[in-house]
């Protein structure tokens, strides 16, 4: 599949993080919450209006800004049965 960014997931959706943006701040922060390239993660929740993701790691779950979705690029997964 191609690589897209996570704000264009639906629910549900699993991916491999690919790259966690170019702002070094931005990259720091999602790197301390356990974001890093290469790592699996599922999009549990979607908020109305572009609000937040809950999405989930085999270690964490946490809530992203749609804004800070948007700089993680991910490759989606075959869907999971």
């Amino acid at each position: 599949m191609q690589p897209t960014h996570l704000s264009s997931l639906k629910t549900g959706a699993h991916s491999v993080i690919n790259c966690v943006g170019q702002d070094p701040v931005l990259s720091e922060r999602l790197l301390c919450m356990g974001i890093t390239p290469g790592q699996t993660i599922r999009v549990d929740n979607r908020q109305l209006f572009s609000g937040p993701l809950l999405v989930s790691s085999p270690v964490s779950s946490i809530g992203l800004r749609h804004a800070d979705a948007r700089h993680l690029q991910v490759t989606p997964l075959a869907a999971r049965t």
